[in-house]
């Protein structure tokens, strides 16, 4: 690829690119068993807010502790896994 079409290419992706969204907290699934997920890095959740998995799961934070969050599955348990970010 010549220079040219690099530099073509990547001010066009830099024209799309969605600048405007906002970081959000994001969590890492430690484990799931029982309808609930224990959840790390959530540290600012409150109780009873919903977060959306990465499979598409919700679910609704409901112990809240220093050391990690367990999070209600509202949806089947099994689509949730260990090492699955959590928003």
């Amino acid at each position: 690829m010549a220079d040219s079409e690099r530099h073509g290419v990547l001010s066009h992706a830099l024209r799309e690119a969605d600048f405007g969204r906002t970081l959000q907290p994001r969590g890492v699934v430690g484990r799931t068993g029982d309808g609930v997920a224990e959840v790390a890095g959530l540290d600012h959740i409150a109780y009873e807010e919903l977060v959306r998995f990465d499979s598409g799961a919700l679910g609704m934070a409901f112990d809240l502790r220093t050391d990690g969050t367990g999070v209600l599955l509202l949806s089947s348990d099994a689509t949730v896994r260990a090492g699955e970010g959590v928003v």
